[in-house]
Formats: C-alpha cells, sequence, structure tokens
C-alpha cells in the first residue's frame, strides 16, 4: 500500500535511506491471506492464553519511542 498511498519520490529507492525499494516475493494477497489465517490459529490463540494467566501485558507503540521505552522499563521492574 506504501506504493500507492504514499510513493517515493524517486521510483525504486527509499525517500529516508535513499537504499533500493522492492517487493517481497510472498507479499501477494494470497500469501498474506495465508499469514493472517495463521495467525488466527497460531498467535492468537496464545494472547489469551497469555492474558489468562495475567502475563501479557500491552503496550501502546503510536507514541514517541522514549515514553514507549520508559513505560516497557518500568513494567519490567514491577515484574522483577
Amino acid at each position: 500500500l506504501h506504493g500507492i498511498d504514499a510513493p517515493p519520490k524517486q521510483k525504486g529507492t527509499c525517500n529516508s535511506c535513499g537504499g533500493e525499494l522492492y517487493k517481497r516475493a510472498d507479499d501477494t494477497p494470497e500469501k498474506i491471506k495465508v499469514r493472517i489465517q495463521e495467525y488466527h490459529e497460531k498467535t492468537r490463540p496464545l494472547i489469551e492464553h497469555y492474558k489468562q494467566q495475567g502475563k501479557l501485558y500491552t503496550v501502546n507503540a503510536g507514541r514517541k519511542i522514549q515514553d514507549v521505552y520508559k513505560e516497557i522499563q518500568e513494567m519490567i521492574q514491577q515484574h522483577m
């Protein structure tokens, strides 16, 4: 979607680092559907498992990296 929603200024080149942009071989709608299905079958049950045990902690990662890091550090300190 980045190629559609936020295309690079120069085709094939990253705006941030100047590196080459490429598409993964498994970045197709069919493969993505398989990965999503596997997530629901294999990963999602683990989330509920650890939540029930009180061992799942969540962090809002949509903030400044320093704030996220500080919150994670505080969580670790509280549970050591």
